[in-house]
């Protein structure tokens, strides 16, 4: 009897806590849902952004308000008559599934979201192009019992056209078409607010464009499989507040008349990091291109000339603030700019420059079916004070660049090929084989004694330039500039 008294006691005490603890709970979570959405928005958004919560026992309904971003009337085609009658805010109810334990796809949590709506809530008459065909999108997510939200944004697969690149009215072109092709839209998300940090991955999607000029010549780009993975820091502005991450294309295609451009994949991990006692902010990349093919019609080789490139870039001493500054005035900005924005402006190109910039590319290798090349680089654009809105003249020279180029042997004989057709044309194929081994070997040999090229040891080439305190050289001798370049000064 005692112990049936014992477990009735305990079943009790569970199933108040069951019926009590949602509500205990519902101040908790309606605090950190204000935190969550409040930060994930102004993490991408400078728009004004409000959220209500109205708590239930079980379950209770946040309403978050937003102001629309300046360009959007003119990104949907929406016609000018109709901005008057347009909100001015758009409102997103999303519901809150408070504990005392939530289970979702991603695992158990204290509280459950779920969401359901359009992201472009136009009437579809006001519309100029089909905007509307863009299906509903659903939102789900679940709080864990630490306080991070794991969620996942879906929208079904679509096709939204829009204004292409080029104008219209250019006479040069008389005709385009751009299509987005969205298999399908997800987008992951886990923000976790003990480190103040945020995931967002995007799973792919498709890219095409195409064109007819007045030759009536056609024009088509695509992007295949775009994916991208990246963390973003939810305490610092946007856009300055990607962290890192990584981005991936399929495939890449260009394509005008009988010339097609391709790029089987590119690749790229990029982090940013910050000096915490100053606003200067460090990119570096490492990037993949996958093997690249310039093809004309008729081609029966579609071997690609370019097989794989791999290297890293870094960029130093970026004015994170001047930055955010510069892209907040451009999206802003009247046509054409005003005086205030005009001068605005030059303020903040006046700044990115004061600290100056260093752009590396510490290695790069690249592999082509006529050989292999090796490039790094170094260029270094010193702190700048515009005088009387001109550059001064001490800037050229302290202007330092350092570029490193090494072939293998494969390739500088394709560079010695290329530089007999350009001078002999098609007599070159005329000679027989011996006669163009000597050209070769003597064309070669000017290129070292002029010491465009020092071969090395172990066969390969190199060619360095540089260009500092106003002097270019190249593998160390002072060289004209222009004269290199076929030019009279």
């Amino acid at each position: 009897m005692k112990n049936k008294k014992i477990i009735l006691g305990v079943v009790g005490l569970l199933v108040a806590v069951l019926l009590i603890f949602p509500g205990v709970m519902g101040d908790q979570i309606e605090k950190q849902t204000k935190s969550y959405f409040k930060e994930i928005y102004q993490a991408t958004s400078n728009q004004n952004f409000e959220i209500e919560f109205e708590k239930g026992w079980f379950t209770s309904t946040a309403t978050i308000s937003y102001e629309l971003p300046q360009n959007y009337f003119q990104m949907i085609a929406l016609d000018p008559e109709s901005y008057e009658n347009f909100p001015e805010k758009q409102k997103i109810e999303i519901q809150v599934y408070h504990g005392p334990i939530i289970y979702s796809s991603f695992g158990f949590g204290l509280a459950g979201y779920s969401a359901e709506g359009s992201f472009f809530p136009v009437p579809s008459e006001q519309l100029k192009t089909p905007y509307n065909s863009i299906p509903d999108y659903s939102f789900h997510g679940v709080m864990s019992f630490v306080g991070s939200v794991t969620s996942v944004l879906r929208i079904p697969a679509f096709e939204l056209p829009f204004q292409g690149p080029f104008d219209l009215a250019d006479p040069g072109f008389e005709q385009q078409t751009s299509i987005i092709k969205f298999q399908e839209i997800l987008v992951e998300s886990v923000a976790k607010f003990q480190d103040q940090k945020l995931n967002l991955k995007l799973l792919p999607f498709r890219f095409s464009f195409s064109a007819i000029n007045a030759q009536k010549q056609e024009f088509k780009m695509g992007f295949e499989n775009i994916q991208f993975d990246g963390f973003y820091l939810l305490d610092v502005p946007y856009p300055i507040n990607y962290d890192r991450g990584t981005f991936s294309v399929g495939m890449i295609s260009f394509k005008m008349d009988d010339k097609e451009f391709l790029i089987d994949s590119i690749n790229s991990a990029d982090v940013i990091t910050r000096d915490q006692a100053t606003p200067l902010l460090q990119y570096n990349s490492k990037f993949h291109f996958g093997p690249i093919g310039f093809h004309e019609a008729g081609d029966e080789d579609r071997t690609p000339q370019i097989l794989s490139t791999q290297g890293s870039v870094e960029v130093l001493n970026i004015q994170g603030n001047a930055i955010v500054q510069l892209i907040d005035t451009l999206v802003g900005l009247s046509e054409p700019p005003t005086e205030e924005e005009a001068a605005t402006l030059k303020t903040i190109g006046e700044e990115i420059l004061s600290v100056g910039l260093e752009f590396n590319y510490p290695e790069i290798n690249v592999e082509t079916q006529w050989g292999n090349v090796h490039y790094s680089q170094r260029m270094v654009f010193p702190p700048l004070e515009l005088e009387n809105g001109l550059f001064p003249n001490a800037f050229a020279k302290n202007l330092y660049y350092q570029g490193n180029f090494e072939l293998d042997e494969n390739f500088v004989n394709f560079l010695v090929d290329q530089v007999l057709k350009n001078q002999m044309g098609a007599n070159l194929e005329n000679l027989d084989d011996e006669t163009q081994k000597n050209l070769r070997a003597a064309t070669l040999g000017q290129l070292l004694l002029a010491k465009y090229l020092v071969k090395n040891e172990d066969g390969t080439f190199t060619a360095k330039f540089a260009f500092e305190n106003g002097i270019f050289t190249l593998n160390g001798n002072p060289m004209d500039l222009m004269q290199a370049l076929g030019q009279t000064s």
